[in-house]
This record gives C-alpha cells, sequence and structure tokens, in this order.
C-alpha cells in the first residue's frame, strides 16, 4: 500500500490517493425519494492513503477471492456530473461540478477475480467488487448549476434539502458513494494487477 499511495511512475502507476478516475456511471434505481441516473466525469477521490484493511482472508485459484473489512475515515470525490432523475420532490436534469464527503465509512468487502496467462505467468484480473453492510456515518453532497447558471436559488435551496435530510437518504444515496469506489478499485487495481503474476504478489500463497 505505501508505495501505492505514492504511485510507480516507471510503470505508469498513479498514486492512490489522489486517485483519478474519467468515468463512473451510477444508477441508484426508484427507491421513492431517490430515483437518479449520474455519469461522473474527470474526477478525483482524495483520503485512500487512510483506509485500512482488517480480516483479510485470500483465496488463490484460477477464480480468487478476496475478503476483508475497510475501513475509510474520510474521502472527498469531486468531479464533473451529468444526472437526470429525482430526489425528495425535485425533479433534476443538470451538469456540472460535484462534491461528495464521506466520513466514518465501514464495509465487508469481497473481491471476485478471475486469472489469464501471459508470457507463462498467471495474472490477475478484478471481475467484481462487493460491499456488504455498508456503513456511512455522515454523508455531504452539493451539486453545481442542477438548473443552469441562472437559477442558483433553487440549486442551493436543493442542495440545502438534501443535505438536512441526509440521514433519512442516507441509504438511498450510498449506491453513489459505493460505486463511485467500486468503479475505482476495478479500474485502479487492474491497472496494478496487469504488471505483476500472482507469484509476485503473493509469493506465500
Amino acid at each position: 500500500m505505501p508505495r501505492l499511495i505514492q504511485g510507480i511512475p516507471e510503470m505508469d502507476v498513479p498514486p492512490i490517493d489522489p486517485l483519478e478516475f474519467s468515468s463512473v456511471k451510477i444508477e441508484t434505481g426508484n427507491t421513492g425519494s431517490v430515483n437518479l441516473n449520474i455519469e461522473l466525469l474527470h474526477g478525483t477521490a482524495s483520503g485512500l492513503r487512510n483506509v485500512k484493511i482488517e480480516n483479510l482472508k485470500i483465496k488463490l485459484g484460477d477464480h480468487s477471492k478476496f475478503t476483508t473489512v475497510l475501513e475509510v475515515p474520510q474521502t472527498n470525490i469531486e468531479g464533473t456530473y451529468k444526472m437526470k432523475g429525482k430526489i425528495l420532490l425535485f425533479e433534476l436534469n443538470g451538469e456540472g461540478h460535484v462534491s461528495f464527503n464521506a466520513s466514518d465509512i465501514r464495509t465487508d468487502s469481497v473481491w471476485l477475480t478471475s486469472t489469464y496467462t501471459k508470457e507463462s505467468k498467471k495474472y490477475l484480473k478484478v471481475e467484481k467488487v462487493l460491499f456488504n453492510n455498508v456503513q456511512i456515518k455522515n454523508i455531504r453532497i452539493t451539486f453545481d448549476n442542477l438548473f443552469g447558471p441562472r437559477n442558483e436559488i433553487l440549486t442551493d435551496t436543493v442542495n440545502n434539502a438534501i443535505n438536512e435530510n441526509v440521514d433519512t437518504l442516507k441509504e438511498e444515496l450510498e449506491p453513489i458513494i459505493k460505486e463511485t469506489l467500486v468503479q475505482m478499485i476495478l479500474q485502479y487495481f487492474n491497472r496494478v494487477y496487469r504488471l505483476f503474476p500472482m507469484d509476485e504478489l503473493y509469493p506465500d500463497n
């Protein structure tokens, strides 16, 4: 992890904090109060250098499985959004800058991988990341330009309404944080895994 925090420039591996992403698409589903289709573009997530990994269990094979408990004290996700849908009573259709702040995140995590062979060596590829029993103590979300540049007052009204009701909406907003982290893990760690064969990464397994 220390090497990943700083990145490995000579191998084209960027730092993990802040971690950059190009595109993440999220559908929250229609949960009643929240029904959003969001695409996050050209963003960063900071705070991942402080992630804590507990109870790591590794089962290697052609279809490897990693299980662990992840704790993230704080993360901030910034980027450009394109969004259509509904939060509370507000119909939304906008694009602009967005900031998600979340603290005290704890989740059971399962990583499912496949293997492929290159130059007689086996390499891992993360196919799916599952977050179960997600707990997020605090969330704050700020959207810019929800209704165009001439409707800043209405944008502020919606942001205030979201954050004033965030404890009620937390479970419904959770997929935004969760799916963003999942997509970043897939993009980042597959970038790392393609550089090193399994026997170099996990020599004792």
